[in-house]
């Protein structure tokens, strides 16, 4: 699969936000890293959403495999999914390879036109 990433002159398509900065408490580290990335985040978001679209729900072990991206990756852009209404929790639980559950999402609404 070949991604496309944004270049540093597009706008971004909706207001970006590190969905990590209440973990990371303004750590200079991470607030340039996540102004590093930003830009690039809306491509691997919607790698994750058409992911998960095309399988109807999926865990983020799954979609880590599938994409062949990293977990941290994933995990940011799921949440970030999250919080932008694109996704939302089935309810269900899914056994991941290390035998533990994780929670299975689905897509909560389309993809907005305005950001393709």
């Amino acid at each position: 699969m070949r991604v496309h990433f944004s270049s540093h002159e597009e706008p971004l398509p909706y207001e970006a936000r590190d969905v990590c900065a209440s973990h990371h408490g303004g750590n200079p580290e991470s607030v340039a890293a996540f102004e590093c990335i930003k830009r690039r985040a809306i491509d691997a978001l919607k790698m994750v959403y058409d992911f998960i679209k095309a399988k109807g729900n999926a865990i983020p072990e799954e979609i880590e495999r599938g994409l062949g991206l990293r977990r941290s990756t994933v995990g940011a852009r799921c949440t970030e999914g999250k919080h932008l209404g694109l996704f939302r929790l089935t309810g269900e639980r899914r056994r991941t390879s290390s035998g533990c559950s994780s929670a299975v999402l689905e897509i909560a609404r389309p993809w907005p036109e305005e950001w393709s």
